[in-house]
């Protein structure tokens, strides 16, 4: 992976994130995801992803920053609901 990531500060206090972990997680999510289109192994899948895209799994995720799966999928329909993320 190369490349940066600019990120405004203001991500710290958007409301849409109840705590900093939160913010935190949705800053690793944009550090992970593709910046050109590419192809990734993960326990033996195959995925193509295209810029902008992300593969990982609920558990990847809660295991990453400790939380419950069913807090990691709330937290991303929150994510998609306040548009920002698809």
């Amino acid at each position: 992976m190369t490349g940066y990531l600019r990120i405004y500060r203001q991500v710290l206090t958007d409301p849409i994130f109840r705590d900093r972990q939160e913010a935190l997680c949705y800053i690793w999510m944009a550090l992970m995801a593709a910046w050109s289109p590419c192809t990734i192994y993960d326990q033996g899948q195959k995925y193509d992803l295209d810029r902008g895209e992300l593969a990982a799994s609920l558990r990847s995720i809660s295991t990453l920053f400790g939380w419950s799966r069913s807090k990691v999928d709330r937290f991303l329909k929150r994510l998609e609901e306040g548009q920002r993320i698809t």
